[in-house]
Order: C-alpha cells, then structure tokens, then sequence
C-alpha cells in the first residue's frame, strides 16, 4: 500500500510540472517599436494614407478625416515582434488595434494573420494616420496554443 501511494504522489507531482509547462511555455512573448512622423514631412505618405481612409480601403478606420491638411495629422509607424518561446506553434495569431486618442484609422497593415512555430519568432507591421498623440491605443493579439484561445495586450500608445 506504501509504494502504491508513493507511485500516485510521483504521477501527480509529473502532472502538476506538465501542466505548468504548459501553460508557461505556451505564451508569446511580444514588443513594440513605434516610429511618429508629422505627416507634412512625407506628403506622398499622407496622401497614400489620405486616399486608403477616404476610399475605405484602410483596414480599420476609426473615425472620419477632418480635413486634408497634412500639419494637423501623424503618420504612426507600429512594428509587433512577437516570439515564441514554447514547444507548442502559436497558430492563427489575428491583430487588432484598440484605438487611442485622435487616431483616424490603420491604413495598412502588414499581415491579417499568421502561425508562430515553437521556439520561433514573427513581425506584423501597422501604419496609423492620427490627430492625436494615440494615448490609450493597444495591440491586442489573440492566438491558439492547442486548440486554446490566449490573448496578449500590448500598449503602443508611447512615441520613440
């Protein structure tokens, strides 16, 4: 009856370590580099932007553009590196933009979605067209990790 208990306490302690392998190994690991640029100082930018917003073709839009004047807006520049440090793929990684202060749109985006295999690393690329200094604005990554959704935040509203 002893070795009998003392087997049981051996498979629940290696349950216990699989399981928290798990779940610590299956997390991504992400950062942000942010580039603002005042949109008089790259007009074919601006107008490319411009265009994308007013057309609807801009992948988000958040609000409408008020006015054409290049002085009163900033081209955002949002590069997500992501890394995967598990042994587990990060599968169907979608991108979403949770806007900040005076933000008008992302007018392009590199990526809709893309799989991260273990032990490994992706980029996604934003470009937003905003009015404001983008305070609030975040990143959120939404993956699968064997069939389990999980979710990272990531605050971009800071300017490099």
């Amino acid at each position: 009856m002893k070795a009998l208990s003392i087997l049981l306490s051996i498979v629940v302690v290696l349950l216990v370590a699989l399981i928290a392998f798990f779940f610590i190994g299956g997390t991504l690991g992400a950062q942000a580099h942010i580039v603002a640029v005042p949109a008089q100082e790259q007009p074919e930018a601006f107008a490319a932007a411009a265009e994308a917003v007013q057309t609807g073709h801009a992948p988000r839009a958040f609000a409408q553009m008020e006015g054409d004047d290049p002085a009163a807006y900033t081209l955002v520049d949002i590069t997500a590196s992501l890394k995967n440090n598990g042994l587990f793929a990060a599968e169907w990684a979608t991108f979403t933009i949770e806007p900040g202060e005076g933000d008008v749109a992302v007018y392009s985006q590199s990526v809709e979605s893309l799989d991260i295999a273990p032990r490994s690393g992706a980029e996604a690329n934003f470009k937003v067209l905003a009015r404001g200094n983008g305070a609030g604005r975040t990143l959120r990554v939404e993956y699968y990790v064997l069939g389990m959704r999980r979710t990272v935040s990531l605050s971009i509203d800071s300017i490099e």
